[in-house]
């Protein structure tokens, strides 16, 4: 079943927090029952390389996503660091 909003954002709150203390955070794109598809934000990093590369990211989110939102099978992040990641 898919997550109401905030549901969401109380799920996403320890990743956003990790990220944020690299200066980065997510924005959620869309969503349904299966999939999440979200937004890297890097505006205040200093350094972005110390951010994880996309796969890692999307592979630690659905890990920490899956037990509190059950039917999730794939996360998509677009990535500003990868311009063609932005087109899938």
């Amino acid at each position: 079943m898919k997550p109401t909003n905030d549901e969401l954002d109380d799920l996403l709150a320890p990743m956003r927090e990790a990220l944020r203390a690299d200066g980065a955070d997510v924005q959620v794109v869309d969503w349904d029952e299966h999939r999440l598809s979200m937004r890297l934000v890097l505006e205040s990093v200093d350094c972005e390389e110390c951010v994880l590369p996309r796969e890692s990211l999307e592979q630690t989110m659905l890990a920490m996503l899956r037990p509190g939102y059950a039917g999730l099978r794939d996360v998509r992040l677009s990535d500003p660091r990868e311009p063609e990641s932005g087109s899938a």
